[in-house]
């Protein structure tokens, strides 16, 4: 895999990031998880991608990706689905270093205007919050 191009090393990321997962893991992913901890690909993918599938641009302006990047991920993925879309914008936001990369910083992002899942974000923050 070293030697594999990058968009076919995001794929297996992306593949294994969206992998199956019973309800009941589900249930128990945020289980040991802090409100400050950095999220991982799979949780991101399972608690805020799969529940708003079209607001990953949004999302991704808010958690202060530049424009030229999510045109990048607009024109390059979004023939290929929001999920991949949001598989981008997670991965541009966690290398791109553009605000800090943790669960309470995607959920002030989440609860901006210009996004607007409030009781995503609430539900989220119980949910983490509650562990700490």
């Amino acid at each position: 895999m070293a030697n594999a191009p990058a968009s076919q090393a995001q794929d297996v990321t992306f593949a294994a990031a969206t992998a199956s997962v019973s309800s009941e893991e589900k249930a128990d992913e945020l289980a040991a998880i802090s409100i400050n901890s950095q999220p991982e690909l799979r949780h991101l993918m399972n608690e805020v991608a799969a529940k708003i599938p079209t607001k990953w641009e949004a999302t991704g302006t808010q958690l202060g990706l530049q424009n030229n990047h999510l045109e990048a991920i607009k024109m390059n993925r979004m023939h290929q689905g929001p999920d991949r879309c949001w598989s981008d914008v997670f991965c541009k936001w966690r290398s791109a270093c553009t605000s800090e990369y943790t669960w309470r910083q995607l959920i002030k992002a989440l609860k901006t205007n210009g996004v607007g899942e409030i009781e995503l974000a609430k539900d989220l923050e119980q949910r983490l919050l509650s562990l700490d």
